[in-house]
């Protein structure tokens, strides 16, 4: 039985649903992933960061890439892909949750472009208080938001007919489900493949599907 522990849904390179653009090809656009309005802490703790993600086009007209929360700093984003970025545009950002205010927070990422163009998008992120004691049963036909079952770490997400797949495939497309306290407890899922990518990127060590325990959250540097 796994200690001190919480579950992570994992998937590298294999279930896909179809990605649709929110932009019109060669616009200038910021998209963000699950929506302007999300939010964290209402299933309890799972890790010290909330991650916002989406994408920035096109990418290579783009100088800087930042994100700040209210009228605080800013804080620059890598849109270069490495990593836990599948493409270039692609963003993440690492939001500590102990910097969010209880309620409603607004985190705005601004794209400056090499013609010294700016470019905003503001998301509504809501800080709550809640728990996610066991045993949980998660029925996916019956979610309509991710977010009301888990948090999403790195990827695109999405909800189709066979329950939670990723828009998007590549390295560490990570879906957390569960809090910090969860003490010894036994996973029962299923994991449909759907496709598998020929191939992966260096970083990535080859396809791979499951869950992981004891996710601490990303390194940096």
């Amino acid at each position: 039985m796994p200690r001190n522990a919480f579950l992570a849904l994992m998937v590298a390179a294999f279930l896909w649903l179809p990605a649709r653009p929110q932009a019109p090809p060669g616009a200038r656009a910021i998209e963000i992933w699950h929506g302007d309005r999300q939010r964290v802490g209402h299933l309890g703790d799972a890790q010290d960061d909330f991650n916002l993600m989406g994408r920035v086009r096109p990418w290579r007209e783009v100088d800087t890439l930042s994100w700040k929360l209210g009228q605080g700093g800013e804080f620059p984003l890598s849109f270069r892909a490495h990593r836990r970025l599948v493409n270039d545009g692609d963003f993440n950002a690492d939001i500590p949750v102990l910097r969010l205010e209880p309620g409603p927070n607004l985190v705005t990422i601004t794209a400056r472009f090499l013609d010294g163009a700016e470019l905003t998008r503001t998301v509504t992120v809501v800080r709550e208080a809640g728990a996610r004691p066991l045993p949980v049963r998660i029925r996916w036909k019956e979610v309509r938001d991710p977010q009301d079952v888990g948090q999403y770490v790195d990827g695109w997400w999405g909800i189709g007919e066979a329950g939670l797949r990723t828009r998007q495939t590549g390295y560490d497309r990570v879906f957390l489900i569960g809090e910090r306290s969860w003490r010894d407890y036994e996973v029962r899922t299923s994991i449909t493949i759907h496709r598998v990518d020929p191939e992966t990127s260096p970083v990535s060590g080859g396809n791979g599907v499951g869950v992981i325990l004891r996710f601490a959250g990303h390194a940096t540097g």
